[in-house]
């Protein structure tokens, strides 16, 4: 459920963002919120990427745990 949030807030900056260009063209103070908006999407990876390695890792060590303890018995 969050990465759908993540998702949905980086597709809605980045419309945003094309939003404001078309509005009010290019200049400087519409450079620099564009800039300001379009930080979200490069979160939004950021924090996925992050993510399915925390849960890869975590799913590692779950099968390595149960081995172990297989091997055990």
């Amino acid at each position: 459920m969050k990465r759908v949030a993540y998702v949905f807030c980086a597709f809605l900056a980045v419309a945003v963002t094309f939003a404001m260009f078309y509005r009010y063209g290019v200049t400087p103070v519409t450079l620099l919120v564009a800039l300001l908006l379009l930080t979200c999407p490069i979160g939004v990876i950021w924090l996925i990427l992050r993510l399915t390695r925390q849960s890869k890792r975590e799913v590692d060590a779950a099968v390595r745990r149960e081995l172990e303890s297989r091997s055990k018995s």
